[in-house]
């Protein structure tokens, strides 16, 4: 009898409300479903408010009260994170996910020293059999291309170039013995060159360590040369999904096509960028728009997600 098989990450018919302000609330993300596989780099592509950044802080168990699960599940290795109380959450996020979003605020108290940040971390993460001890880090400051460690381990995380603490903080991830490392438009404010050294670092360990890497991103142009699997994303719903280079070449939606021709390649030049046509964003509404009213009508469910920062 064969075994079943179970993605390391899934998210189930997943609809979320949240606050606008003066009583309204609006639909963050419509039942969204999605699976990543183990050691898979699956890229969120999507504009500003596409709810690409909201998912990944929901899997990462951050996300702020005004928030309110109406419906679905999000299961990491078989564990579903929004049934979880608070406490059992943090400490599951701690043993099994790590973070790097667009800057130090969003990871690190930019105040404290390299060393300070990545001792708490291990900390945090407590003792088990993939948390790496601080005697063998050298071979990981090395993996994430930081190649003198004791030059770095004083300074306060303020005083880094902004691609040096996005290594600092797959250091974190690597030290801590995460599974599931998520990006939140971590290349979005890096110049050309350390965005492409950035991803190709990411494909590096996720083959070294066996990463499982979720990632959102604005910008979709070349991703088709580290992704497994792509998701795009519109007004909080899922247009398509399928492996990276397929969706690339013969995407189904007008609105996925011209929002890969509208995204700046890495290795361009700057350029003026053709801009999304009111056929291919009708389309986009038509789709997710039609096809996510019953999920808001099945009932909610109750949520203690707590006021979220990424930072323990």
């Amino acid at each position: 009898m064969e075994e079943s098989h179970s993605p390391f990450l899934e998210v189930e018919s997943l609809t979320v409300e949240r606050s606008l302000g003066f009583g309204e609330r609006g639909v963050a993300l419509r039942g969204v479903s999605l699976t990543v596989e183990k050691n898979e780099i699956h890229v969120i592509g999507g504009e500003a408010g596409s709810g690409k950044s909201i998912l990944c802080r929901l899997i990462l168990g951050a996300m702020e009260r005004h928030v309110k699960i109406i419906s679905g599940a999000v299961r990491v290795d078989g564990c579903d994170i929004l049934e979880m109380k608070s406490r059992k959450r943090r400490a599951h996020r701690r043993r099994e996910l790590a973070f790097v979003g667009r800057g130090a605020n969003e990871v690190f108290n930019s105040q404290r020293t390299v060393q300070q940040s990545l001792r708490e971390f291990s900390k945090f993460a407590g003792a088990g059999e993939r948390v790496i001890e601080e005697k063998n880090w050298s071979d990981v400051f090395y993996s994430v291309g930081i190649i003198e460690p004791e030059r770095i381990l004083p300074l306060p995380i303020e005083s880094l170039s902004l691609f040096m603490v996005q290594k600092v903080a797959l250091m974190r991830a690597l030290i801590s013995g995460a599974r599931l490392l998520i990006c939140d438009d971590a290349t979005i404010a890096l110049d050309r060159m350390a965005g492409n050294q950035f991803l190709e670092l990411l494909t590096q360990l996720r083959e070294s360590y066996g990463l499982t890497i979720l990632m959102a991103m604005g910008n979709l142009r070349g991703v088709d040369r580290f992704a497994d699997r792509v998701s795009v994303f519109y007004e909080g719903g899922m247009l398509e999904s399928g492996d990276a280079e397929s969706l690339v070449k013969r995407s189904e939606c007008k609105y996925t096509r011209e929002f890969l021709a509208a995204s700046p390649n890495l290795s361009d030049r700057p350029r003026e960028l053709p801009s999304i046509s009111r056929e291919a964003i009708r389309e986009a509404e038509e789709k997710i728009h039609g096809a996510t009213t019953n999920a808001l009508n099945a009932g909610s469910r109750p949520d203690d997600l707590p006021d979220g920062e990424i930072e323990e």
